[in-house]
């Protein structure tokens, strides 16, 4: 009888502890849940090894178990929370607890507030506006991730004394204004030149460019030549990006930085540019590949390292732009993708133009290597004799025209589809000039010089100011100058004399 009482006692306490183990949801996080100032419900997990601090939290660590009302409207956290009759204070977040809140609008944090565990803290939010943020919260947040699907989200503002981070216009710099931190996704950029004029960086310019990713209105943008480092996923996920001009003075270009940018057809990479990162085109969701890109235009002479990584993630063919002085080197790099046809390269990026000469003169036009458009092209205008250079005439294809005065034979570099006409006139040519009792004649190319006393110093400059010659004449001497031109003669201590000398 004693036997079977306990083992009737002891099925009992299994089927008890059964019960009370199954009506706890599975995978619960919190520990208590309050109202908040701002009417929602929210959850807290108190926090191990301390005994006033609690964590805001998720109450289930997956979604599919237990139901709960997610918070929306306008969400105020409170700094402290009382518990069975015990103050907490809330400093910290825990397993996203505002994630997938589709409903939500804004939400302030309080003071006190700095840890975060969760990659995704507002990823979802898709009407969250507005964001608060205490000066206490000195720790960063994943960036790039953190705000995926905010598409609404146009303001994320540091409180006044935060003393890592600064908001201006709803816009996240690092304190010193160096570097860009957040650029919220639903904020409208209106100019390709956006960040050239963005309140709040540093006195001597933008220096990096953390995240503007997931921004749904960024069409194009121009980096400006003060900044040097494009951060990793810098502008993952901007669907309408077409365009992209790299500064000159960007060094670096790390992981991912314009992955999952399913329209951009056309990249140009500053001078600077040494170094680029893992998979800049690739996207991690599908599909992964990029199959929009149509130009690629390199201005650095040398190849940067890790050059492929343009081509990984790509499965356009896209046209690399090469500097015309360095092809061969860039091509080398390049070799593999080139033989099979996953690339074609040109070093031809140049302006078309169309040139008009008289009799007066003839022009000629060169190509010089330069880092900012591969090739430039020179034109130099070089007058007959009696003639002289006077300025260009141009006209552009809308129509318009200008002309613009030059010293003769120095080029005026290409820089737009023209039509170029260079328009000479009669020289005043000094055949014969006289300083007290010397005489300089110019003949055949020569510069003559007559009546010097013995030993008398003789130097002879450029328009520009570049010393040509430079000696001591002994009555009647020669001098043989480079090129066609303008030149100042200087004998003695007399005054400078101008010549006009025709080769």
């Amino acid at each position: 009888m004693k036997k079977n009482v306990i083992n009737c006692l002891f099925a009992c306490f299994c089927l008890v502890s059964s019960v009370s183990v199954d009506a706890q949801p599975k995978y619960q996080v919190y520990d208590f849940s309050k109202t908040a100032p701002s009417g929602q419900t929210l959850y807290y997990k108190k926090v191990s090894g301390t005994t006033d601090e609690v964590y805001l939290c998720t109450p289930y660590s997956q979604s599919s178990y237990g139901s709960y009302t997610k918070p929306s409207g306008n969400v105020v956290v409170p700094e402290t929370v009382i518990y069975g009759g015990h103050t907490y204070n809330v400093t910290g977040m825990y397993l996203n607890p505002f994630k997938s809140c589709r409903n939500l609008t804004s939400v302030t944090l309080p003071e006190g507030m700095n840890y975060f565990n969760g990659t995704a803290l507002f990823k979802g939010c898709t009407s969250l506006e507005t964001i608060n943020l205490p000066t206490t919260m000195t720790n960063g947040l994943s960036w790039s991730s953190c705000f995926d699907s905010c598409w609404s989200l146009v303001e994320v503002n540091y409180a006044a004394g935060n003393s890592v981070y600064k908001s201006v216009n709803g816009v996240v710099f690092s304190y010193d204004g160096e570097r860009l931190v957040l650029y919220p996704p639903g904020k409208n950029p209106g100019s390709p030149n956006f960040l050239y004029n963005l309140a709040g960086s540093a006195a001597g310019g933008l220096k990096r460019i953390g995240s503007l990713a997931h921004n749904r209105y960024i069409e194009e943008v121009n980096i400006p030549n003060t900044v040097t480092i494009i951060g990793a996923s810098a502008f993952y996920d901007c669907p309408l990006l077409r365009r992209v001009v790299v500064g000159d003075g960007v060094e670096k270009v790390y992981n991912n930085a314009f992955g999952a940018c399913p329209q951009i057809e056309e990249v140009s990479f500053g001078c600077s540019v040494d170094s680029i990162g893992q998979l800049i085109f690739y996207s991690i969701e599908q599909p992964h590949e990029n199959t929009s890109l149509r130009t690629i235009i390199m201005k650095p002479i040398t190849p940067p390292s890790s050059i492929l990584q343009l081509i990984n993630g790509v499965s356009s063919t896209p046209v690399f732009v090469l500097p015309c002085n360095n092809m061969s080197v860039y091509e080398n790099a390049l070799s593999y993708y080139i033989n099979n046809g996953k690339i074609t390269v040109t070093g031809d990026y140049l302006y078309e133009y169309q040139m008009y000469t008289s009799n007066s003169g003839s022009v000629s036009v060169t190509q010089e290597p330069s880092c900012w458009n591969g090739c430039v092209l020179k034109a130099t205008a070089y007058p007959y004799s009696g003639k002289r250079f006077a300025k260009w005439f141009i006209q552009y294809p809308d129509g318009t025209s200008s002309s613009s005065n030059t010293n003769p034979n120095l080029s005026m570099e290409i820089t737009s589809n023209i039509r170029i006409t260079p328009l000479f006139e009669n020289a005043v040519a000094i055949e014969e000039a006289k300083e007290s009792d010397v005489s300089i004649v110019v003949n055949d190319g020569l510069i003559h010089i007559f009546g010097s006393k013995e030993n008398t110093d003789l130097s002879v400059y450029s328009i520009v100011g570049q010393l040509v010659y430079r000696g001591e004449i002994h009555n009647n001497c020669a001098v043989k100058v480079p090129s066609t031109g303008v030149y100042c003669v200087s004998v003695g201590n007399g005054m400078p004399v101008k010549v006009v000398v025709i080769k």
